[in-house]
């Protein structure tokens, strides 16, 4: 009797212990869905590995349900539109991508549970959003400069409170960021201060307090490794407009300075036909550049504007302040096509205006010359 009294209780205990044997929760119905608890990687994580496991919890309790399965959203930075996401099989509570991640780049995940085939849409319920960025850290003597996004170069914006955002284009992450903000290119106004993205790798800086409106800004990011700063990015500008009600600025326009008598043409690059020629010594007003800073946009006239090689002259400043200015399109070649006429050739008014295609500048030091209408 006491044999069979002691398998009895061991019976019972093996119910209890054995995980399989543990009734099974049912499936929830989509209204009993609740939002999980991300686990790992943790938000603002940093050096996290190239083959994360990411990880969650789902609230049961006795009498509670489960979700068929789960969807993951692993987006990529910094404007996080690619999904490198899929569903679980089944309702386990973590999820390894098919992939290794990226060095030195920002993601941002987060967990959907799934009822009937289709995931809860993320506005019913309240979900958790973590980010974190991939290892390694640079080596303090190899940084480089980054690469500036948002705002654009030029670019007229809305929001007062706005995101700075850029790129680091090497495999790694600096320790922090240096941000410089000020009103004056040459960055002199120093009322808006530094900011150093203290602990924070992250290639992104939220502006406080708000920006003035109406008001033209200029920025810059330097990686920091301690002590130890990076070479600068490109400086770019931006402007705030809260509601279109702005006046337009009149803006001081860099001085560009031919050095050899050069071609200016319709576009930035030598596939495009050619508008005018400066000759050594002219100097034009720079309003805009191509995507590197090879080629500027100059004004001509009060009417014209055109493209030269940056190679041919000197700047008074940074190519890179200017706004980027999108090329034409190219001109179609054609057997109508007819040259422009080198119009700088003729040294008198007489001999320039009588081509028709060209035209005398008097200048009020006296000198004139001719130029393309």
């Amino acid at each position: 009797m006491k044999f069979k009294f002691l398998a009895v209780i061991l019976v019972m205990s093996m119910l209890f212990v054995i995980p399989g044997c543990a009734p099974k929760l049912p499936t929830c119905l989509a209204s009993e869905l609740q939002a999980v608890s991300l686990l790992d990687p943790p938000d603002d994580g940093r050096g996290i590995s190239l083959t994360p496991t990411l990880s969650w919890e789902y609230p049961t309790s006795p009498g509670g349900c489960l979700p068929e399965k789960y969807r993951v959203m692993l987006r990529v930075g910094p404007f996080f539109d690619d999904d490198l996401g899929g569903d679980t099989t089944g309702p386990v509570t973590s999820w390894t991508p098919a992939v290794p991640l990226q060095p030195g780049t920002e993601y941002m995940w987060s967990i959907q549970p799934i009822v009937g085939g289709v995931p809860v849409p993320y506005l019913d319920l309240s979900y958790d959003t973590f980010r974190f960025i991939t290892g390694p850290t640079c080596a303090s003597d190899a940084l480089v400069a980054s690469n500036l996004l948002y705002p654009a170069n030029g670019e007229v914006i809305t929001d007062s409170w706005p995101e700075l955002l850029w790129d680091y284009p090497q495999d790694c992450t600096p320790e922090e960021y240096l941000i410089n903000l000020s009103t004056t290119a040459d960055f002199s106004d120093t009322s808006l201060g530094d900011w150093t993205t203290t602990g924070s790798q992250y290639p992104r800086w939220l502006i406080w307090p708000p920006l003035d409106d109406c008001t033209t800004y200029y920025w810059k990011v330097r990686p920091l490794n301690g002590d130890t700063p990076g070479p600068a990015s490109s400086t770019f500008s931006f402007r705030l407009d809260e509601t279109g009600a702005c006046q337009p600025t009149i803006m001081d326009w860099p001085i560009f300075r031919v050095k050899v008598n050069a071609s200016c043409r319709f576009g930035p690059g030598l596939d495009y036909n050619i508008m005018d020629y400066l000759m050594a010594g002219d100097t034009r007003p720079a309003e805009g550049r191509n995507e590197d800073g090879s080629w500027l946009l100059l004004r001509l006239d009060a009417s014209r504007t055109c493209w030269i090689a940056l190679g041919t002259g000197e700047l008074e400043d940074d190519p890179m302040i200017l706004p980027f200015e999108p090329p034409p399109p190219l001109p179609l070649p054609g057997p109508t096509d007819t040259p422009v006429p080198n119009c700088s050739a003729y040294q008198d008014e007489n001999s320039c205006e009588a081509n028709s295609s060209c035209k005398w500048v008097q200048q009020p030091s006296g000198a004139g010359y001719c130029t393309n209408k």
